[in-house]
């Protein structure tokens, strides 16, 4: 799903979380392409849940 954002250029993997969804924790500091990298620090739910959340929550418009 992302991806595909990506490649329709709704996204770009160096935008950073809180530009869609302000109240993720310390989303300023996340990247798109670190939840696709397993590196966002995110947890418990780790960062694929974490990424699962996002792409299911409604997007705030940019």
């Amino acid at each position: 799903m992302i991806m595909r954002a990506v490649s329709e250029n709704k996204l770009s993997l160096d935008d950073k979380v809180n530009k869609f969804y302000p109240n993720v924790l310390n989303g300023q500091n996340i990247s798109v392409l670190s939840l696709l990298e397993m590196t966002s620090g995110l947890d418990p739910a780790g960062p694929m849940e974490m990424c699962r959340i996002i792409m299911t929550m409604p997007m705030r418009k940019r």
